[in-house]
């Protein structure tokens, strides 16, 4: 593999300690459902622990637990990273703070970082390896704002969403050419609900019947072209799930166009 300007990319490291420091604590917040703000990333990648040659492990737990060091109090090491503020009622954790708690404590009973599935962009069989995720997690609401007709059919086949919500985020010309193959799938093919949902949707999401939520990294149509991972969520499951439902409640039904026969056209035979 080569990078732009033609330079092979063996030997050369791709992302740096920090690079690897800033993404392991975002995915972690992210699967509690809390996203920091630039300098609360900043501040923790700049110096994530409280001793100064503490290393930097591999784990996204070992990230997050509080280190004990010799050269910041332990006061001052969770107000600089905004985990805890003072109020008139005492010492309280901020809304970082508690998603790192979460983070932690789940990940110190489940290992729930192990949940997460890379889809690598020069797998071969990337798309297969998404489509087994997705048909684990058995009947579901595909949420997906760039959902067009290429997956359509891998969606029917290899899964069983029974629900699917895209977006105004694609052109006119691609919600009606989905409408048309909705209409020309036949009795015989497993029937899929869809909606269209206005340009403020989103995130891409899988909700199960049973209660799993699978956040995807991409759109469908970018899985193999891009890097992207699949988690599954846990602590905030159910806010996304019942948010995704409203969005589904709110969005417009597409309905089939079934194909037409011009006068004195014959149908093919089968039809």
């Amino acid at each position: 593999m080569q990078n732009a300007w033609g330079v092979p990319f063996e030997g050369v490291e791709l992302i740096d300690s920090d690079g690897r420091r800033a993404l392991a604590y975002l995915a972690a917040l992210e699967r509690s459902g809390h996203y920091p703000t630039l300098p609360q990333l900043e501040a923790y990648v700049a110096k994530p622990h409280r001793s100064s040659n503490s290393p930097f492990g591999v784990s996204a737990l070992s990230m997050l637990q509080v280190f004990r060091g010799v050269d910041e109090a332990l006061v001052d090491y969770l107000l600089r990273l905004d985990w805890v503020t003072f109020s008139p009622d005492g010492v309280k954790l901020t809304s970082l703070g508690r998603a790192i708690h979460t983070a932690a404590d789940r990940e110190e009973r489940t290992g729930e970082e192990s949940t997460d599935v890379v889809l690598d962009r020069d797998d071969p069989v990337v798309l297969a390896k998404l489509f087994r995720e997705l048909g684990e997690v058995g009947e579901a609401l595909l949420v997906d704002p760039y959902f067009r007709i290429d997956h359509l059919m891998s969606v029917l086949q290899a899964t069983e969403v029974n629900r699917i919500l895209t977006s105004r985020k694609v052109s006119n010309a691609d919600i009606n050419a989905l409408a048309i193959a909705l209409g020309t799938l036949g009795s015989d093919a497993r029937q899929v609900e869809v909606k269209v949902a206005d340009r403020s949707l989103h995130d891409r999401h899988v909700i199960g019947v049973d209660g799993t939520v699978l956040l995807l990294g991409a759109s469908l149509n970018g899985v193999g072209t891009v890097t992207s991972v699949v988690v599954k969520m846990a602590d905030s499951a159910e806010a996304i799930a019942a948010n995704c439902e409203l969005m589904w409640d709110r969005a417009d039904p597409l309905e089939p166009i079934a194909p037409t026969i011009r006068e004195g056209q014959q149908p093919d035979a089968g039809t």
